[in-house]
């Protein structure tokens, strides 16, 4: 019986996610086109596809899957954006310590018309943890966590200090 290899870690809430999530993380894969973008990680349509994105009164709620949650709830945690001509939502984290920590952007495909139902009035996320039914249990609700939202003109993380 062979031994199955143990999965690294990570030294922080943040590298745990990314390990995590890498398996879905487009810029990983060979044959991705290589860009300027350093800090920008864009999730394959399958790996967005696990994200839900609901408006419900004034609120929109972004449904993280359950399994994932933990590890999303606990990570250092900037901001949501959409950028101005892009396609995506962008979630866009901190890593690192001291003199080496930088912004990232994680990538969620989001259609262009739901993306755009997001306008100028909306200026937080609910992040809240979702199964397969989706968003809809009173008590996930009320374990979320809020994050600022911003319209954006450029990928404001790859310039970052």
């Amino acid at each position: 019986m062979s031994k199955q290899p143990e999965i690294e870690q990570g030294t922080s809430p943040e590298e745990v996610l990314l390990i995590n999530i890498g398996h879905e993380i487009m810029n990983f894969r060979r044959g991705f086109p290589k860009s300027s973008l350093k800090h920008t990680f864009i999730l394959s349509q399958y790996g967005s596809g696990m994200f839900g994105l609901k408006p419900q009164a004034s609120m929109v709620y972004l449904g993280i899957p359950k399994r994932f949650y933990e590890k999303f709830k606990s990570a250092k945690w900037k901001y949501a954006a959409k950028v101005k001509g892009q396609a995506g939502l962008f979630l866009v984290m901190e890593i690192g310590a001291g003199s080496s920590k930088h912004a990232i952007g994680l990538r969620i495909f989001v259609r262009s018309k739901r993306l755009g139902a997001l306008d100028g009035e909306i200026k937080s996320l609910r992040a809240v943890p979702m199964d397969k039914t989706g968003i809809t249990r009173e008590s996930d609700l009320l374990q979320g966590f809020n994050l600022k939202f911003q319209e954006l003109d450029r990928f404001e993380w790859e310039y970052d200090e």
